[in-house]
């Protein structure tokens, strides 16, 4: 981990993000964080906070990081969805430690059919702890939320929570806090293709050929462009093979154009034509890459 770290410092990354599982019970977290200190990138890590401590606040704040962390709703119904009692109360502990410390907190609330009632409450919640950022981010068929497929929200009320959502920010941000929603506006993915990783060279406003805006590193070492969960068949490289940079460069050279038509095709099945005004467009594409099929490969 600290040797790509290194590495990624030397490629110009700007940011790395830390997740799980839960990266805080990871043996060596607090060497990995320590090393992070003085590199050129901006540091996250994504906890459910209910393990921070003052030595994790005081560390993070020492190491620069921004910490990204969950709360759906009232007590009694996160500790249901989170499927732990007392959960709630040991999160706002953690979350209290940091916001003293100063440290910068993002929350991150999962939205389906059994909590869009407590939007409000989550909005005023996150203004009363002192949190810089709230998002909302819609259900998606991943993970465990594939167990609860049927809570998902239908166009029709995603629509209505954009709109909501929008309204709230208004109100807010003067009061210093932002509202934000995770899936990306149809309008701006057809101004914006390479918001979808489909505008490149000529057409890109950035003169690319080839792009990759991020990368994720999974717990067995592997390396895939974009998403966490892509099927493995776009798989970049893996840490433990090679040099970070030499995957790269062989992925670009062997593999990418691969990618980028997985995604170009995607694109213009979903996206031009949609009738919703919102697209989950990461969760849409990577259920496609599991039955994607590339005949010229």
């Amino acid at each position: 981990v600290q040797r790509t770290l290194d590495e990624a410092n030397e490629l110009g990354v700007k940011s790395v993000q830390f997740s799980g599982g839960e990266p805080l019970l990871y043996p060596h977290i607090y060497e990995v964080l320590k090393s992070t200190i003085g590199k050129n990138f901006a540091v996250t890590i994504s906890t459910n906070s209910t393990l921070i401590n003052e030595d994790f606040a005081r560390l993070f704040l020492e190491a620069g990081v921004r910490v990204v962390t969950s709360i759906d709703g009232p007590e009694e119904y996160h500790d249901i969805f989170r499927g732990k009692s007392g959960c709630f109360t040991e999160a706002l502990k953690g979350i209290s430690h940091l916001t003293s410390f100063g440290v910068p907190v993002k929350i991150v609330t999962t939205v389906c059919e059994d909590n869009i009632k407590y939007i409000d409450w989550c909005v005023e919640w996150a203004l009363n702890s002192n949190v810089e950022v709230i998002q909302f981010q819609p259900l998606e068929n991943i993970g465990r939320g594939n167990r609860i497929e049927n809570k998902r929200l239908q166009n029709e009320k995603l629509h209505d929570l954009f709109i909501h959502l929008n309204d709230l920010s208004a109100k807010y941000a003067p009061k210093g806090l932002q509202i934000k929603m995770t899936y990306q506006s149809r309008d701006f993915m057809i101004a914006h293709p390479c918001s979808a990783f489909v505008c490149n060279g000529e057409g890109c406003h950035r003169s690319v050929e080839k792009e990759l805006k991020k990368i994720v590193i999974r717990e067995d070492g592997t390396i895939l462009p974009e998403l966490v969960d892509i099927d493995r068949q776009f798989t970049i490289g893996n840490i433990f093979d090679d040099t970070l940079k030499n995957n790269l460069l062989v992925f670009l050279e062997e593999g990418y154009a691969n990618f980028d038509q997985l995604c170009r095709e995607v694109y213009n099945d979903m996206v031009p034509n949609n009738p919703s005004p919102l697209i989950p467009w990461n969760e849409i594409l990577t259920e496609k890459s599991k039955v994607y099929s590339n005949i010229n490969v």
